[in-house]
């Protein structure tokens, strides 16, 4: 289950039934999209009171593209295999509604992994989560960029251009077919991290130090870190489930993974 996937099912994942927009007096328009921002606010909130064992529900609240585009699952395979397919819920610190056009809504997130954009479309007079990006940092000033390229299954940038101090930013674009992540973990010496992808023996021996994504295919963004990397060996890997794999094979057990040294 990837980072991002967990974080989203947590948002999507509601207790309580999404309220639908409902009417009201049809000649007060402020009414009306304060109605709607009080559903798309509640619907978002009370995603956090439960988990995978309310599938129905989070199917509910949820869109067939977002399925297969950001969990890899289609809506009959979710069905099926809830627990992989939803994962844990995460913690929400704030959510806010910025806007509301028509049947499309935005609600910025802010997660204890990140912050985070939602999109919900009105169907059948009830709010759904239709889309789902992250917030993508600006690369400081005086900070090096470095060009990284996801695609399936790898990731392609020259580890030359990384400078020797460790102060530079990855600047992503998704030039494949399917989503992608970018998770920046410090690997300790000497460990065997090819190994370590076919499983979670030594995942507590890796320090995460940066994340991106998701990056829908053709869009990208920025992996900035909070201080300049130190000396040592560095993983990126991308662990959503491959889409067109009936088995969902990470994308990082498929080879998209990567590493890079700062002496």
């Amino acid at each position: 289950m990837s980072k991002y996937q967990w974080a989203l099912a947590a948002v999507l994942l509601a207790g309580l039934p999404a309220l639908s927009a409902c009417g009201g007096d049809e000649d007060d328009d402020h009414a009306g999209s304060e109605l709607d921002r009080v559903a798309v606010e509640q619907s978002a909130r009370t995603a956090l009171t439960a988990g995978s064992e309310n599938a129905d529900v989070f199917l509910g609240l949820v869109t067939d593209d977002l399925l297969e585009d950001v969990f890899s699952f289609t809506r009959e395979e979710c069905e099926a295999r809830a627990e992989e397919c939803l994962g844990d819920p995460t913690a929400i610190d704030t959510l806010v509604v910025t806007d509301i056009s028509g049947d499309r809504a935005t609600v910025e997130a802010s997660l204890d992994i990140g912050e985070f954009f939602l999109t919900l479309a009105r169907e059948d007079n009830v709010w759904r989560i239709d889309d789902f990006t992250s917030k993508t940092p600006e690369v400081p000033a005086g900070v090096i960029k470095v060009e990284l390229r996801a695609d399936e299954f790898a990731f392609e940038f020259n580890r030359d251009d990384i400078p020797a101090d460790g102060n530079f930013a990855f600047v992503v674009t998704n030039v494949g077919d399917q989503t992608h992540e970018v998770i920046v973990q410090r690997v300790p010496a000497g460990f065997d991290f090819e190994a370590s992808l076919l499983s979670d023996e030594h995942a507590g021996e890796l320090e995460d130090v940066g994340f991106g994504g998701p990056f829908s295919p053709g869009n990208g963004g920025n992996v900035v870190f909070g201080e300049a990397l130190g000396p040592g060996q560095y993983l990126l890997t991308c662990y959503i489930l491959d889409r067109e794999d009936p088995a969902k094979v990470p994308h990082a057990q498929k080879g998209m993974f990567a590493d890079f040294t700062i002496e």
